[in-house]
């Protein structure tokens, strides 16, 4: 069981920043991985739909921006 943070790739500066959730995965991969390869949409872990219903803030640009299951991603801790 190896640690993955949930990070989201931004629609605003571009780049990839990481949330403050972390998910334990068995047999999970070695890089960064879209969480929609690994999850089907009923099996999405709940921290991850809490996510996708919220805003999140940018960063770099300061901005609020809402989600979708194609910018997130899960990077090995």
């Amino acid at each position: 069981m190896a640690p993955y943070t949930v990070s989201f790739l931004c629609s605003d500066c571009g780049r990839v920043h990481a949330t403050k959730i972390s998910l334990t995965v068995s047999d999970g991969p070695d890089g960064m991985k879209p969480v929609q390869e690994l999850y089907t949409p009923n099996r999405m872990p709940r921290a991850v739909t809490r996510l996708l219903q919220t805003y999140v803030l940018c960063p770099v640009t300061r901005n609020s921006l809402k989600l979708n299951k194609s910018e997130l991603y899960l990077v090995p801790h």
